[in-house]
């Protein structure tokens, strides 16, 4: 009687071991899943928040339009010559772009 119990329950831990050996793998595999699945979240964030920056220094580099100061003025002489060289006072800064894009709209308004 004793010699089966003892089988019994050898039997039964054995059993035992082999269900939570499966479970483990199980609990391994689904722990594996969640991790890639939050890798590619925390990736996903860090891309964005980079592409934000690199979008905003994009757009703090941007070229103005700045012509060369004339050193020699053109047409009637100017009163004020101590700031000839002075940007500040001259055309105000625009981009590049908005150059180009208020030279059409001219070039349009003259065509018609």
């Amino acid at each position: 009687m004793k010699e089966e119990e003892d089988e019994e329950l050898n039997r039964l831990i054995a059993e035992n071991d082999r269900i939570n050996k499966e479970k483990a793998e199980a609990r391994a595999i689904r722990e594996q899943a969640e991790w890639k699945k939050t890798q590619l979240e925390i990736l996903s964030e860090i891309e964005d928040a980079l592409q934000k920056q690199q979008k905003m220094a994009k757009e703090a580099s941007e070229e103005y339009y700045d012509p060369r100061p004339v050193k020699y003025q053109e047409g009637v002489p100017t009163r004020q010559k101590g700031r000839l060289f002075d940007r500040t006072l001259g055309v105000a800064q625009s981009t590049s772009g908005e150059e180009e894009q208020g030279e059409r709209e001219v070039t349009k308004a003259s065509g018609a």
